[in-house]
C-alpha cells in the first residue's frame, strides 16, 4: 500500500510548494518583519503556518541560506543573516580599526600557538632560508562577540621569540608589535579567493557548509621593508564585505 502524503507535498514534488515558501518567508525578513540577526521560528512552526513537511521547510530555510538572507547554525536554528561589515584591504590595513569602523567592538582571541619549520609558501613570503623556524599563531577575530574571521598569522624567528604571549595579554597583534619596536607597518600584497569552508571553519565561525569562505593571504612589512608577518585568514562571507583601497 502506497504511503499516503500530506495534500500540500503533492506540489512540493513538483518543486513550487518550496519556491513559494522561500518567497513568503524572503518577503517577510525584506519587510523587516524578522529583523537582522533574529532567531527565526523553529521549523515546525513553520510546518504549522505552510502546511508541509521538516523536510520542505529545511529546503527552503537551505535556499535561503544559498542567498545570503539566513544562516543555520547547527543545534541552534535558522538567523536572519547580519548586518554585513565592511573591511578594508590597504596598505595600512589594522583589524581593529576596521571593526570599529564599522560601528562593531572588535576581539581578537589566540586560541594556540606552536614554533614549525616553515614551508616553501611561508619561506617566499617572509623571505627567509631554508629549514627556518617560524611562531605560527592560530587565532579568530570576532565583532561585538560573533566569530568572523579564523586563521592563523605567522611570524619568523628568533626576531618573534614570545609574541605570542605579548598577543594574548595584550589581545592585539598591533600592540605586540609594539613592544618588539615596531610602531608602524604597512601591508606589502593581500590575495583574495572563495571557497568552501574546512570542517573546522564551519565550527570556529558558527557557519554551514554552505556559506562561502573569502580567504586572505597577506604579507606585513615594518618600516624598513621585512617581511614581519604572513597572514591566512578566513572570513565570513555572510558577515564581511571586503573592500580593496
Amino acid at each position: 500500500m502506497a504511503q499516503e502524503e500530506h495534500p500540500l507535498e503533492v506540489r512540493d514534488h513538483a518543486g513550487s510548494r518550496w519556491e513559494q515558501i522561500v518567497a513568503a518567508l524572503r518577503r517577510d525578513i525584506r519587510e523587516g518583519i524578522y529583523a537582522p540577526g533574529i532567531r527565526l521560528p523553529r521549523e515546525h512552526d513553520f510546518c504549522d503556518r505552510f502546511g508541509v513537511s521538516r523536510f520542505t521547510v529545511r529546503r527552503a530555510l537551505e535556499s535561503l541560506e544559498r542567498e545570503g538572507l539566513v544562516r543555520i547554525e547547527p543545534k541552534r536554528g535558522a538567523f536572519v543573516t547580519d548586518q554585513i561589515l565592511s573591511y578594508r584591504l590597504g596598505n595600512r590595513t589594522r583589524y581593529s580599526e576596521n571593526i570599529r569602523r564599522s560601528g562593531f567592538s572588535p576581539g581578537q582571541i589566540v586560541l594556540g600557538s606552536r614554533t614549525d619549520i616553515a614551508d616553501p609558501v611561508v619561506r617566499e613570503a617572509l623571505d627567509l632560508p631554508l629549514g627556518s623556524e617560524v611562531l605560527v599563531i592560530e587565532g579568530l577575530g570576532e565583532a561585538d562577540g560573533i566569530p568572523i574571521s579564523y586563521g592563523y598569522n605567522i611570524y619568523p624567528l628568533p626576531r618573534f621569540n614570545g609574541f605570542d604571549e605579548i598577543a594574548r595579554q595584550n589581545k592585539s597583534y598591533t600592540l605586540a608589535l609594539a613592544h618588539f619596536g615596531i610602531e608602524d607597518y604597512r601591508r606589502l600584497t593581500t590575495g583574495v579567493i572563495a571557497r568552501p569552508p574546512t570542517v573546522e571553519e564551519t565550527r570556529r565561525l558558527k557557519i554551514s557548509r554552505f556559506v562561502p569562505i573569502l580567504e586572505t593571504q597577506a604579507v606585513d612589512v615594518d618600516a624598513e621593508g621585512r617581511p614581519i608577518k604572513f597572514g591566512l585568514s578566513a572570513f565570513r562571507s555572510d558577515r564581511m564585505r571586503l573592500v580593496v583601497e
